[in-house]
Parts: structure tokens; sequence; C-alpha cells
């Protein structure tokens, strides 16, 4: 299914100028821009998800552990960062 791209003017004259200059149409140029744009954001994702899993791994690994306890754990790392109430 299909959609109206709706650019302002100084967007649509921008566009249009490449268009001539790259010898390729608006729409094929709006299109590779936007995969551009999915694949960096994909990438900026997989890259915050890397960051969270290496930053907070001890936290992970305590509440990996916490899931089948019954008993409170308080890492020295929770409690020294304030979110001892998260970690019990």
């Amino acid at each position: 299914m299909g959609m109206t791209l709706r650019l302002n003017d100084d967007d649509n004259a921008k566009l249009r100028e490449v268009a001539e200059r790259e010898g390729r149409s608006m729409h094929e140029i709006a299109v590779t821009a936007l995969h551009e744009y999915f694949a960096r954001h994909e990438e900026f994702r997989a890259n915050q998800v890397r960051r969270f899993l290496a930053e907070d791994a001890d936290l992970l690994e305590l509440l990996s552990r916490r899931r089948g306890s019954t008993m409170p754990i308080v890492s020295p790392r929770c409690s020294a960062s304030g979110l001892s109430t998260f970690c019990r």
C-alpha cells in the first residue's frame, strides 16, 4: 500500500535538486533515505542493548538468581548505586 509524502517547499526543492544531480527519481532517493535510517536505527538499538548487557551484567545476574529464591539478595553494587530497593 502506498502513501503520499508531503514535504515543505525547501525540502522538496532540495530533494528535486539531488535527484536531478544524481540522475535518480525523488522516490528512489526518499526510499533509500528511509532504508538508511532504518538500518542506523536498528544498529543504534542493538548497540544500546549490548551496552546495557555489558554495564548491567551484575544486576542481570542478581535478578536471574533472585527469581528462584525467596531470600532477598542485595549486592554491594546495588547498595552503592541506591538501587537496593529494586535489588532485593
